[in-house]
């Protein structure tokens, strides 16, 4: 899995990205929960493993929602405390013990293969590397338009539509089961940012202070909203995609 390297990133990358507070953030509230979502939906058994967790945000979030989960991270990083024990960090996903591979058949990648000049290749090897996986879930920045400093700043390749991915799914012939543009109603705000001054900030602040953290949750219902209400195809600022193998599907 040469390709994992390009999801390694930096102490600085970390800090700006995934600060101390960050779950309490409107982006990674609704992000959180869309993803417990599709997990509760289209896994059935197994296990379910996150391959570039991070810190482990997410899987502490899985975890508290009933979701038994585990991560694999590349780069040197400190596991969250409450999740440090289902976390393997500084470890390629191909290095997992094969006894745990071979249980697992749902992965998460969560913003991962964008950072990938051929995510393909790395999906096939995903593939081939753990024999009973049937479900990837996906999540990606979308749109090449809204493409700026924050992307090249955390080393993406691209931005995705849903079209492109449809396209993936297909060279490693596998199917889309489901996906919709995300954070629809944050597409126009980030186009006309890009527009004004072209550029965005590449560090994220998270709330603080009860006030604050009540603004974000209800923000985050906002996104909920917006992910129930408007059609799939609405551009928005994310993509979430469910994909499964034909010979499992």
């Amino acid at each position: 899995m040469e390709q994992q390297t390009k999801t390694d990133f930096t102490k600085e990358q970390f800090e700006a990205i995934y600060p101390d507070g960050i779950e309490n953030h409107y982006w990674t509230k609704f992000r959180n929960s869309i993803v417990a979502k599709f997990t509760k939906k289209y896994h059935t058994t197994g296990k379910i493993l996150e391959v570039g967790c991070g810190r482990g945000v997410v899987i502490n979030y899985l975890v508290d929602q009933g979701i038994e989960a585990c991560g694999v991270e590349l780069a040197e990083v400190s596991p969250l405390t409450a999740v440090k024990d289902r976390i393997w960090a500084n470890c390629d996903a191909k290095d997992l013990p094969k006894d745990y591979r071979d249980q697992v058949e749902t992965i998460l990648l969560l913003d991962v293969i964008e950072h990938l000049q051929e995510p393909e290749s790395f999906l096939q090897q995903l593939k081939e590397q753990y024999k009973r996986l049937k479900t990837v879930v996906i999540t990606v920045p979308a749109r090449k338009e809204l493409f700026s400093n924050y992307d090249e700043f955390n080393g993406h390749f691209r931005r995705y539509d849903l079209d492109m991915l449809k396209h993936t799914a297909t060279n490693i012939q596998a199917k889309i089961i489901y996906q919709t543009y995300l954070y629809r109603m944050l597409y126009l705000p980030a186009k006309l940012t890009l527009s004004f001054s072209g550029k965005r900030t590449t560090h994220i602040e998270p709330p603080k202070g009860r006030v604050a953290i009540a603004l974000h949750a209800l923000i985050a219902k906002c996104l909920h909203l917006d992910y129930l209400i408007f059609p799939k195809k609405w551009k928005g600022t994310s993509i979430i995609s469910v994909i499964q193998f034909d010979s499992l599907c």
